[in-house]
């Protein structure tokens, strides 16, 4: 195994641990309840079964809860199943409320104004719309923007077997983990305007990344996976403004990594995936996140 796989592996290890003790915890506190919210929001999330979704979102619906409503936003941001998505629309229309905290709750209302607005499913963006109507009040101004915001764009694949989508929930991992105050949101999540920002006082981001190469060699009955991932990132000034770039406001970087793996389908498409997030840990980490932050003092400085 190499250094970036021990590294995933010892990552893996212990959020399990942070997770199992945080469960812990709750399970003290409130046992079938607690842990009834978070079996039933996993299953929202990661079961390939329709049925099983479905009801998984019609138990949260009847939570007050804030795990119910991020479980039930998530759903509705990225459900493959209409039925699903307008469940959780309408469901979210009767949870969000003022005891609902305000970052919670935000994204929530967010996700309800992107449905309404770009659903593929007509029932969903009517379902979303009268949710939105009714809780829309509740919203923070200008959505309690951070300080520092990061748009994350629609990163591009040419390798067989990754998916931009997964690269793109991997971008969003990592970013995270190297910058936990950055606020970050998906066009499909919903980008701020420039006014926004502007009276927000945040100094906003464009970063995107793309693999550019995996590549898998047979060793003995091992598979050697090795890819080259590339980021880049650009000073935005919001959904609704024209690019005007000056010097040293963009910057890109590339890293290869290599994971070793058994030499059988399933191995190697988990080290595929791992490869890239690996490298994208680092890049985030190392190149830019500090850019990020460098960028966004001088701007703060400059007044912008």
């Amino acid at each position: 195994m190499s250094g970036r796989a021990r590294a995933c592996y010892r990552e893996r290890v212990r959020g399990a641990v942070v997770v199992a003790l945080i469960g812990a915890v709750v399970f003290v506190a409130s046992p079938a309840r607690a842990d009834g919210i978070a079996q039933r929001a996993r299953q929202l999330r990661a079961s390939p079964s329709f049925k099983v979704r479905l009801s998984a979102a019609l138990w949260l619906a009847e939570r007050r809860d804030v795990r119910a409503v991020r479980a039930l936003a998530e759903a509705l941001r990225h459900d493959r199943e209409a039925t699903v998505r307008a469940l959780a629309a309408a469901a979210l229309g009767r949870l969000i409320d003022e005891s609902v905290a305000a970052r919670e709750r935000d994204a929530a209302i967010d996700a309800l104004a992107a449905a309404a607005r770009s659903d593929a499913d007509v029932r969903v963006r009517r379902k979303a719309l009268a949710s939105y109507k009714r809780v829309r009040a509740l919203r923070s101004p200008d959505g309690a923007l951070p300080s520092v915001f990061v748009a994350i764009g629609a990163p591009t694949s040419r390798a067989p077997g990754v998916a931009a989508a997964d690269v793109q929930v991997a971008v969003r991992r990592a970013l995270r983990q190297a910058a936990p105050d950055f606020g970050q949101a998906t066009q499909r999540d919903g980008w701020p305007t420039e006014r926004a920002l502007r009276r927000a006082g945040t100094a906003a981001f464009f970063v995107n990344a793309s693999v550019r190469d995996v590549a898998v060699t047979r060793r003995g009955g091992r598979a050697d996976v090795r890819c080259t991932v590339g980021m880049q990132v650009n000073v935005w000034r919001g959904a609704d403004a024209a690019e005007r770039l000056r010097p040293g406001e963009a910057a890109s970087a590339t890293g290869t990594g290599r994971v070793s793996a058994a030499y059988t389908p399933a191995a190697i498409a988990a080290a595929r995936r791992d490869c890239v997030a690996a490298v994208l840990d680092q890049l985030a980490a190392r190149q830019v996140a500090p850019f990020i932050r460098r960028a966004a003092t001088t701007r703060v400085a400059r007044g912008e």
